[in-house]
């Protein structure tokens, strides 16, 4: 056994657009719901500062994470 000390994991979360933008976050330890609903809360803030009908338009896709299908993701979305 070991006494080292493991460092936490680096994640990112990221949204690729169809017009080529690259959005993303990095963030220390585990992605969970909380962390994804503040992702998709910046992503929204940035999209309506863009464009306020956005939503019209706009299709999110992900993969079939836990935290992609919580409360927390879906109450924002």
């Amino acid at each position: 056994m070991t006494t080292a000390l493991r460092p936490e994991g680096v994640n990112l979360i990221a949204a690729l657009t169809s017009t080529g933008q690259f959005l993303y976050t990095v963030n220390c330890g585990k992605t969970n719901g909380p962390t994804f609903g503040f992702f998709l809360m910046k992503l929204c803030e940035h999209f309506d500062a863009e464009d306020h009908h956005w939503r019209k338009s706009t299709i999110f896709m992900v993969d079939n994470a836990g935290y992609h299908r919580g409360t927390v993701a879906r109450d924002i979305i």
